[in-house]
């Protein structure tokens, strides 16, 4: 049909789409550097590189004094290493899974009461005394010398003191340090012991002995996590009288190195970012998943950069900033098949997250519900900051290759007649597409249903999740099975039920989280495996942090204009609390449900009582020696196993020293060993301390 028989306004109209579109497609096929007339501005290049040159100034001064010396001796050392073979060794070590089958802590208990006489390596006086503290033992020690009757006062505090810097190391929220911390210190009977969990420091004091401030960091480390824990609750539950039994079986659980190598875990979060672009943000296949790999690429590269250049502590900025850069390139010359350009959404957020705030505002809230206010309080507002810094440097990474992206497609707005320009068009998207089973799309199999993607597709990343927690391998089954009811709840309630018995958005988080955490509950129930290991992961496949990060998004939408119906207008601060409080529900209520039956009859309450039957019968048999009920089977057991369960000469392992320091984490970490022990105690270092997402 030509332009004359089209009424007068949408021949204008037609004209004027035709001519923005030609626009944005001139003179080059990127539209950078460009302005408001879609030409190239000779004042916004010269803004940019003047931002781009005093951002590196400072890294240019610094090699410029000390680089060039640096650099060849690290060139050097990767000739030696490669001449001499080492990276073969290096790749095999990162390729390294550990399916061994380690001691429980009751069996490293039982082989500890059974050489009562064995004596710790004097050397860990002098090595700090937990994770991120810098704080020695002896420095502990020397307080209650002399002062007390109680020789085995220190023991007692310096064990309470590793306990506490382990559980919040690894990954427990500050209310669930100090339950467990406060019941295991009432059980070694401690004078009025008082235990407060900051987000960087840990203060502890007993009775009327001076306070301790010790300097505290929070990972995720799931193995130690699980391990900690279930020491915690031998200690409580009186199956560890001794503080010096359980001195030597927490430097034992302290000592386990990590479980995967670290190309696994660089492996692993590549899988993440490609299947959570579709499992949690229904991304279609294959060109959302391809740009999603390249971007999650990006992501890693970047984070090595940070660990290169000592900045780290910033590595929440750089990875967005470099996502932003690299989303908009991907997307033109890689990941776009002709889908709406909505799409690129699941292509830059899937690899992000693992650094979405989603579990930390959840913590958060359940250290509110638990009367942490100021802790819970905290954690929340840092969840904000979280979210809008992780916008704004997406925002302003999209500025180099992003400008005027979206110039003339009618697809990124719901409303004909509704002309996009100025700033609007090269801003990231902050609405969601349709999933593709809602809205057929060109290009996506009819395979791709609700059912699919929530069980198929989401059991490898739940797997793959479990791989970045550092969640082993003989550990990982609960953790699934907990992660597939949730993902198979989320769909069914969003896409299972008829429209007419829709359930509301924020009622469907209660009943998710609560299906979730209640098989969570089950599974530490059956297996003694703690229930946080288990729902966390499924959290993060929920990524309730997303929609705080897009309704940032959807401010900077707001603020250069856009006001048509269907734009985001949530407000970061109804996304954060009722997401947060809503999950935090439903954990809450399965938690409460669950939590005597755990305590009395769950497979540790059986575990004691049987052990508690037996020390009585050996007691009565052996005229009350206190270890006659277990050492012989404490015996057996290390002689069955031998050093492959890490026993060594008396039955428990020495501190491994290490030659390198890593980080806690371990997940991008790329040492020449393997994978190092959860905290490097040989070395004076603190490991460094990457955004936690909780």
């Amino acid at each position: 049909m030509s332009d004359q028989a089209l009424p007068a306004g949408l021949a204008t109209q037609d004209h004027s789409l035709q001519e923005a579109i030609e626009r944005s497609t001139a003179e080059t096929p990127l539209n950078f550097f460009r302005g408001e007339n879609g030409e190239a501005s000779k004042e916004l290049v010269g803004v940019f590189f003047l931002v781009i040159f005093l951002l590196t100034l400072p890294s240019i001064q610094m090699f410029a004094m000390k680089g060039w010396p640096s650099f060849w001796r690290k060139m050097d050392r990767l000739s030696d290493t490669l001449s001499r073979g080492g990276c073969f060794a290096h790749i095999c070590n990162g390729l390294y899974i550990d399916f061994s089958r380690l001691p429980t802590v009751y069996e490293l208990i039982d082989v500890a009461e059974a050489n009562p006489d064995l004596a710790r390596n004097d050397a860990r006086a002098y090595t700090p005394i937990g994770p991120y503290s810098d704080v020695c033992e002896i420095e502990v020690r020397e307080r209650y010398k002399g002062r007390t009757t109680d020789d085995a006062l220190s023991d007692k505090v310096v064990l309470i003191l590793k306990l506490a810097l382990g559980l919040f190391a690894c990954g427990h929220c500050s209310v669930d340090v100090e339950l467990f911390i406060g019941d295991a210190a009432a059980a070694l009977e401690l004078p009025t012991p008082y235990i407060s969990v900051g987000h960087r420091v840990l203060d502890v004091s007993f009775g009327s002995f001076g306070p301790h401030q010790l300097r505290c960091g929070r990972d995720l480390v799931f193995s130690g996590l699980a391990d900690l824990t279930s020491l915690c609750t031998a200690i409580a539950n009186g199956d560890c009288r001794s503080a010096h039994v359980g001195l030597r079986v927490c430097d034992e659980l302290l000592e386990r190195p990590l479980p995967y190598g670290w190309l696994v875990q660089i492996l692993a979060f590549e899988g993440i970012g490609i299947l959570a672009s579709v499992v949690a943000y229904h991304g279609s296949v294959p060109y959302d998943t391809l740009g999603a790999a390249v971007n999650t690429a990006i992501l890693i590269a970047a984070m090595h950069v940070g660990k290169l250049f000592r900045i780290s502590h910033l590595e929440l900025m750089l990875v967005c900033f470099a996502v932003g850069v690299g989303a908009p390139f991907v997307w033109h010359y890689l990941s776009n098949g002709g889908q709406p350009i909505c799409h690129i959404g699941p292509q830059f957020i899937g690899p992000l997250l693992i650094h979405l705030p989603g579990c930390q505002i959840i913590w958060g809230s359940l250290e509110i519900a638990g009367g942490s206010l100021i802790h819970g309080g905290s954690r929340m507002i840092n969840g904000m900051f979280q979210a809008m810094l992780m916008a704004i440097f997406i925002t302003l990474g999209w500025q180099f290759f992003g400008r005027h992206w979206a110039l003339g497609d009618p697809t990124v707005h719901p409303n004909d007649g509704v002309e996009l320009e100025g700033s609007l068009t090269s801003l990231p998207p902050s609405i969601w597409c349709p999933a593709p089973w809602q809205v057929p799309t060109e290009g996506v199999p009819e395979v791709v249903t609700w059912y699919f993607v929530h069980t198929v597709v989401a059991l490898p990343l739940l797997a793959l999740i479990n791989v970045n927690l550092n969640i082993r391998p003989r550990e990982s089954l609960g953790p699934l099975a907990c992660g597939l009811c949730g993902t198979v709840t989320t769909g069914f309630l969003a896409f299972g039920l008829p429209t007419a018995a829709g359930i509301p958005s924020y009622l469907q988080n209660i009943i998710v989280s609560f299906v979730t955490a209640s098989a969570g509950n089950a599974v530490e129930f059956y297996t003694g495996l703690s229930s946080v290991v288990c729902v966390v992961p499924a959290l993060f496949v929920f990524a309730p942090g997303s929609a705080a990060m897009m309704a940032c998004i959807g401010s900077f939408h707001r603020d250069a204009g856009e006001t048509f119906l269907g734009a985001n207008v949530s407000t970061l601060w109804e996304s954060i609390t009722m997401t947060a409080v809503t999950y935090m529900l439903g954990v809450l209520f399965a938690t409460q449900l669950w939590k005597r039956t755990i305590v009395h009859h769950g497979v540790d309450g059986v575990v004691r009582r049987r052990r508690a039957h037996a020390a009585a019968a050996a007691n009565k048999d052996a005229g009350n020696n206190p270890y006659a009920s277990t050492r012989g089977a404490s015996l057996a057991f290390a002689e069955r196993e031998g050093d492959d369960l890490g026993f060594k000469g008396h039955g428990l392992s020495q501190y491994r020293s290490q030659s390198v320091a890593t980080s806690m984490r371990g997940r991008l970490s790329t040492t020449g060993n393997r994978p190092t022990a959860l905290w490097p105690s040989a070395l004076n270092k603190t490991p460094s301390l990457t955004p936690s997402c909780l």
